[in-house]
């Protein structure tokens, strides 16, 4: 089937000025950072559903050469936990509505129903978190857990997509491991946390090595928000928490008010460290 003939959204996707950086770099390892609300998951999911579908994207600035193999992919797709593939995942790539057209009707799916030939679950019988999909083009996409024992050990891959945290970072640079053979490409779509020690890593190598690259979203850039609402959430954060959550930077620690003095000089709430620091410093 032709791509004119498909009803993939990715015909009707146009990738924000910045996520097109993402899209036609040719580096080995791609980092896309992004604060809340940036679109650094449907880009990274755009990516994934071009790949797999041969469709290139389409932008103002032109068509995007396609950069993967012209056969059947091998793709590992890795997220923090079960719950992740179905809530963000398969809601990305199988569902309608991972973006909205200009008329404010929900996209198809990017990867549409008559381009998949099987499921296979993690949850059968229950069927809705999917552990691989086997495309009609032979391409096969498997989805797992950082949370389980070094998954799918000793498969190896095209694309690895990392999406958001994951549980063990050392995991990161194995999932690299894992595309070695088959010369494949790595992403990874993220919140800028230093709590990821691989991620952080990969970034500062992009300045010094082409095989790295790193692209910057930031909530502010994306023309579906309403900046009024950007403005008025801003002043509920502390000016570490806007250039994490707003401009999508990394942030050693963010400060929040000397609230835990029983403490010490680090709490951690929710798995996020916070610096304590003297109100009349601020």
């Amino acid at each position: 089937m032709t791509a004119p003939q498909m009803k993939s959204g990715l015909l009707n996707y146009t990738p924000l000025p910045k996520a097109e950086e993402f899209h036609r770099s040719d580096a080995q390892t791609r980092i896309i950072l992004g604060g809340n609300r940036a679109g650094t998951s449907l880009a990274a999911a755009a990516e994934l559903a071009s790949a797999c579908l041969g469709i290139p994207i389409q932008t103002p600035n032109g068509v995007i050469p396609n950069k993967y193999p012209n056969r059947p992919l091998e793709v590992w797709i890795l997220v923090y936990d079960l719950d992740a593939i179905a809530r963000n995942i398969h809601r990305l790539l199988f569902k309608k509505g991972a973006f909205k057209l200009p008329d404010g009707t929900p996209a198809e799916p990017l990867i549409p129903p008559d381009q998949i030939d099987d499921f296979v679950y993690h949850d059968e019988p229950n069927r809705v978190i999917f552990k691989d999909c086997r495309l009609k083009n032979g391409t096969v996409i498997k989805a797992d857990s950082s949370l389980a024992p070094l998954p799918r050990a000793g498969d190896q891959y095209d694309i690895v997509w990392i999406d958001s945290e994951i549980a063990d970072d050392t995991l990161a640079t194995e999932a690299k491991m894992r595309l070695i053979d088959r010369g494949g490409k790595f992403f990874w779509s993220t919140f800028p946390s230093m709590m990821q020690p691989s991620l952080k890593a990969f970034c500062n190598k992009a300045p010094f090595d082409p095989n790295y690259h790193v692209t910057h979203l930031k909530m502010i850039d994306n023309p579906h928000l309403d900046p009024k609402i950007i403005e008025e959430l801003a002043k509920y954060m502390t000016p570490e928490e806007q250039r994490q959550r707003i401009h999508g930077d990394f942030v050693e620690l963010a400060k929040k008010p000397d609230d835990f003095p029983d403490l010490g000089p680090v709490v951690i709430i929710n798995g996020i460290e916070y610096r304590r620091f003297d109100k009349e410093t601020t």
